[in-house]
């Protein structure tokens, strides 16, 4: 898999996960970008595009859908994979005009997580 130079915008405000995450999708050779909730993230995305942002769905200061919306406006292009608990959540964020490109249920496995986001850097080219 070549991801070089492919880069990633990874939103979770739990810090282990955050890092648990920017460990594995490091080692798997993207370079991770962090934002702690979804204000961070947006700032984040007014100075650069990324290839895929993977951002959890509760998150302070901002939701995942209303994160969601704004991402879309600033990179349309730039594919969103959110994560969530919430079966009724991820059914939202994948309705029709919404625009995510997956929804992975918490806790998901690593495996599937590496894929969606090889999958979603593709999409990107």
């Amino acid at each position: 898999m070549e991801t070089y130079e492919k880069c990633i915008l990874l939103v979770e405000d739990d810090q282990d996960i955050r890092y648990l995450l920017c460990d594995l999708l490091t080692e798997e050779g993207y370079k991770v970008y962090e934002a702690s909730n979804g204000t961070e993230a947006v700032q984040a995305m007014n100075r650069r595009q990324y290839d895929v942002v993977l951002s959890d769905y509760h998150m302070p200061q901002m939701d995942g859908l209303k994160f969601l919306t704004i991402s879309q406006s600033l990179w349309p292009e730039t594919p969103v994979v959110l994560t969530s608990s919430d079966p009724d959540l991820m059914e939202k964020a994948m309705q029709k005009g919404r625009g995510a490109y997956a929804c992975l249920p918490k806790p998901f496995e690593l495996d599937r997580l590496l894929q969606v986001i090889h999958d979603a850097v593709q999409v990107r080219g």
